[in-house]
């Protein structure tokens, strides 16, 4: 269901990034678009339907160009909305979520995708995987400020193919590790100073990806898999001790394969942890490592809850229990993304399609983070709104809305 503030602070948003589409008709297209996407769980999971759609119009060419041909630079839009995200909710104190999304594709002609593990289905499927950065800010909103495509070394040896799908050349293998550091690292570029960094992958170079994060002074926490954790443990200069920890009822809990709701009822028990001695320089703060045990002890490949640290010396163990249950909140945060915009809803195969829909997706999901604190812009906080009805309908709604879009979407330096 759409917010109701959410076309106000998406307009708001469009302004501070429509001087990226020089021309009118991408423009408004851009527009039309972002409107679609709001309100694409409405035509069912599946429906690709009237996204970017003009009055009378049946199929979705101008949608499709709009994401291939039209002249406007995808990677200039991300950064206008990084700055914009940034002066909105603030740049430090926050957490940075990595985790990855599967795109469950037909054929297999669209770019990266293959028959390979999905984390929402839990099992092989054809798909494209996208790794996702997520901001949570101190105020408790969640936000999509990245994204990269994970591309199969299949792919990467097959220049051909590679090139059909219009990928740039020498385009080289990055495991989802990799780019989960690459993009924690455009976010600190960006004067992002996160308290945690938690990364959710399902990739076999976690400790590359740790050592990354330890280098940058980085407070983080990896979930691991079960046989990921039960090499791990074999630690020397380590002491355990256990810690109380609590799954919430209806919260889906992470690891680095799924999310789920947990069958068992909920009760605060013991967690068994390991605390690591690490090297570090003598003036870290950060020279801890941890390893904890969430899943009960069991050993299956589905058992969620086993986790890696690094942190401050001085960390209370209830900071970690509590960053341990923020793995479950942001996973079912962040998957609520196919329901709140249209994040699979897109028909393009090509590299630059893909990227161009999920910056589009990037908007509409700030806007709508924003719509969610139930307050029209520029209405000073703590003064009561009167809270929309709902979208108008009717011929006569529809033309107003057209006219309007006309007058704010006119090439630049135009009026009527």
């Amino acid at each position: 269901m759409t917010e109701p503030f959410y076309e106000l602070w998406c307009r708001q948003l469009f302004e501070h990034i429509k001087h990226n589409f020089s021309r009118a008709e991408p423009r408004l297209r851009a527009w039309k678009y972002l409107l679609s996407l709001a309100d694409a769980s409405a035509d069912g999971r599946g429906s690709r339907k009237h996204l970017a759609l003009y009055p009378g119009e049946r199929r979705a060419d101008g949608a499709q160009r709009l994401l291939t041909s039209a002249q406007w630079d995808e990677s200039r839009v991300r950064a206008d909305l990084l700055g914009f995200v940034t002066t909105r909710f603030g740049a430090t104190g926050g957490t940075l979520y990595v985790t990855e999304m599967a795109f469950p594709k037909k054929g297999m002609q669209a770019a990266a995708v293959q028959r390979q593990f999905s984390v929402d289905s839990a099992r092989q499927e054809n798909c494209q995987i996208g790794i996702l950065l997520f901001y949570e800010a101190v105020d408790g909103s969640l936000v999509l400020i990245d994204r990269e495509l994970y591309v199969p070394e299949s792919w990467i040896n097959d220049a051909e193919r590679c090139r059909r799908a219009g990928m740039p050349p020498g385009t080289a293998y990055r495991s989802k590790s990799a780019i989960a550091v690459d993009l924690v690292h455009r976010a600190l570029a960006a004067n992002i100073v996160p308290q945690w960094t938690l990364l959710s992958v399902l990739c076999p170079q976690k400790a590359a990806a740790q050592r990354a994060l330890r280098r940058e002074g980085l407070q983080h926490m990896v979930a691991l898999t079960p046989s990921e954790f039960a090499l791990t443990t074999r630690a020397r200069d380590s002491r355990a001790f256990t810690v109380s920890y609590e799954s919430r009822p209806g919260v889906p809990v992470s690891s680095a394969h799924a999310w789920r709701t947990p069958t068992t009822p909920h009760r605060a028990r013991a967690v068994p942890v390991q605390q690591i001695r690490t090297a570090s320089a003598p003036t870290s703060r950060f020279d801890v490592s941890y390893l904890a045990d969430a899943g009960g002890g069991r050993r299956d490949d589905w058992s969620p809850g086993h986790f890696s640290a690094y942190t401050a010396r001085d960390l209370a163990p209830g900071k970690l229990t509590e960053t341990m249950g923020a793995f479950g909140r942001l996973a079912a945060r962040s998957r609520c993304l196919r329901d709140q915009v249209g994040v699979d809803r897109y028909e393009v195969r090509s590299w630059r399609g893909w990227y161009r829909h999920m910056t589009l997706v990037m908007v509409a999901q700030t806007a709508m983070a924003i719509a969610s604190t139930d307050r029209p812009p520029g209405q000073p906080a703590g003064r009561a709104a009167a809270r929309p009805t709902g979208r108008s309908t009717g011929e006569g709604a529809r033309r107003e809305r057209v006219a309007r879009e006309r007058d704010a979407f006119l090439p630049l330096g135009r009026t009527r």
